[in-house]
């Protein structure tokens, strides 16, 4: 197994149907999908259950009580096989290639992760870089919402902190302990 991706959802069944058919439209073949529920009390089981029975590359983990965003990435990063783990939010809507690009990335630069990017393909001149105000912030692009990671660096530095608790933090946190580490993003 070569990628991993890894969607962590609570109560979102109705973006989790669009992303996961946006997975099933992927051009990369060798590729598990892991969905962590982490505890949802709306209808996420029952609709997605016909799935498991016609695509036996998506594999789930259902938590009875909500336990928040890092334990649920962390129970995704156990269950998962691919040398490449690709962390991806329940909302998120992603095009065909996808999984190859990070793949493709992961292979030709070498980095420990890929992180989120600047703003391309748009003419807006309202819309530019803004001038970095820290010698290396690179850290601050490692958001879960779309990052992926050698699945070996992140059982090396244990995975994401459960201790914050909320919305957010845990990515950044673990960007900045990549980054101190010695992994670069690509």
């Amino acid at each position: 197994m070569l990628v991993s991706v890894i969607v962590p959802h609570y109560n979102r069944h109705d973006l989790l149907l669009r992303c996961l058919n946006a997975l099933r439209q992927q051009h990369f073949g060798d590729f598990e999908i892991v969905l962590v529920d982490d505890g949802s009390t709306d209808p996420t089981l029952s609709e997605l259950q016909p799935l498991f029975s016609v695509w036996p590359r998506l594999r789930r983990l259902v938590f009875s009580d909500n336990r928040g965003r890092a334990a649920a990435r962390n129970a995704g990063l156990a269950l998962a096989r691919g040398e490449l783990v690709i962390f991806l939010d329940a909302d998120m809507d992603v095009g065909p290639d996808f999984v190859a690009e990070h793949w493709r990335f992961y292979v030709a630069q070498g980095a420990g992760w890929i992180g989120q990017g600047r703003i391309i393909g748009t003419q807006d001149p309202a819309i530019r870089p803004m001038p970095s105000l820290w010698t290396d912030a690179s850290c601050a692009r490692f958001a879960t919402g779309n990052v992926s990671v050698a699945r070996e660096i992140l059982l090396r530095l244990g995975g994401f902190d459960e201790a914050f608790s909320g919305y957010g933090f845990e990515d950044l946190e673990l960007g900045y302990r990549l980054m101190q580490a010695g992994w670069r993003s690509a």
